[in-house]
């Protein structure tokens, strides 16, 4: 539950003129025309009783009925998620960096996805529009994949491996202090990997020979695609997955745990994912946001914040002292549609399902 100061609200229903406002209650409060303004904005952390009889005083004189006050300047809404990733006050972005090391052993090139960056930037947008103040730290984690034919790829793709899991440590190590948000799909951020594996008690980067039995959730690769070792990722299908098809995209199970396969095809269908880890007493927070490719990720970032992703907050489902909502999206596109510049996002078909919370449980169980 989250509790607001209604000022403005109450001064525009009521018409007053709010010419000189700020300088007039600083005048009748003895306080500084900032902690004025940061109570009409709804950004005061707290309010004196006799700084509300003032201003009920202040109000009751431009024509506001005393009956209604002080009430009607308090209103109560919904803790948000956006709420929650600034509890905290500090906030680390993981973006995925692409590596592509230079045949002379120059310099390495690196780089970050557009729409990952994209994707953080409306997050971050979003963010400040809140009143708390959240500092926010954007944090690279290394993927070489690109490369060329005398480079030794295995050992450079061990050592990101290696680096990722470094990186993961510390960031379980911090969830204490910051909220997390994960952005981009295993393949450009390996930290996504180190997540779900934890999350569901395996081994990251060392899937089992049946694929996709440690996970209720899998990416099926292109077979064009770097073929990286995944606990809910590979080129192969899952197992227990009876249909033969060379499509890829994203694949979870049911209620009754069965494989249901929803495909990518590029300018016309995008599927995605989004993750919520939630520990309700120190309000610890982890959002994980990654789609089969680039544009579904941005496509899935969007979503996030027009609070559009039906399911994802609050997380219902509890195991032990924590709640996860982790939803499928599929965005259908019309055809002609050009996703690069017609920004109408409601011409955009939707569907959001919410796996089941037995499914998750048991999966979480049966890996232990």
């Amino acid at each position: 539950m989250k509790i607001e100061f209604c000022l403005q609200e109450l001064i525009k229903k009521h018409n007053i003129n709010s010419y000189g406002l700020q300088r007039k209650l600083a005048e009748k409060t003895k306080k500084h025309t900032q902690t004025i303004a940061k109570i009409v904005n709804n950004q005061a952390s707290a309010l004196s009783v006799e700084t509300l009889e003032i201003i009920c005083e202040w109000l009751v004189d431009n024509g506001v009925p005393a009956k209604d006050l002080p009430q009607a300047l308090f209103k109560q809404t919904s803790y948000g998620l956006f709420d929650a990733l600034t509890h905290k006050k500090n906030m680390i972005v993981y973006l995925g960096e692409s590596c592509q090391q230079s045949p002379d052993k120059g310099p390495a090139i690196r780089w970050i996805s557009r729409r990952d960056a994209q994707v953080e930037n409306l997050i971050v947008k979003e963010l400040s529009r809140q009143s708390a103040p959240l500092t926010i730290e954007t944090r690279y984690v290394s993927a070489t994949f690109k490369y060329h034919p005398e480079m030794n790829y295995e050992a450079e793709a061990a050592k990101d491996i290696e680096n990722s899991r470094v990186l993961y440590q510390d960031m379980a190590g911090r969830v204490d202090q910051s909220a997390m948000v994960l952005i981009g799909s295993q393949r450009a951020n390996y930290l996504v990997e180190h997540y779900i594996a934890n999350m569901f008690h395996c081994r990251p980067f060392q899937p089992t020979a049946n694929p996709g039995e440690e996970v209720p959730f899998y990416i099926r690769f292109r077979s064009k695609d770097p073929n990286l070792a995944s606990v809910f990722g590979g080129a192969e299908l899952p197992g227990g997955y009876d249909e033969d098809t060379d499509e890829a995209g994203i694949l979870f199970r049911n209620t009754e745990n069965k494989w249901v396969f929803w495909p990518w095809e590029e300018k016309k269908q995008y599927v995605a994912l989004a993750i919520v880890e939630y520990t309700p007493g120190p309000q610890n927070i982890v959002v994980c946001l990654f789609g089969f490719s680039g544009m579904a990720t941005e496509l899935v970032g969007e979503c996030l914040v027009r609070q559009e992703i039906d399911g994802l907050w609050p997380p219902r489902i509890q195991i032990k002292k924590k709640k996860y909502s982790i939803v499928l999206c599929k965005f259908t596109v019309p055809e002609g549609f050009d996703l690069e510049n017609n920004k109408d996002f409601n011409l955009i078909d939707k569907e959001f399902v919410s796996l089941n919370h037995e499914i998750v449980k048991n999966h979480m169980k049966t890996n232990k």
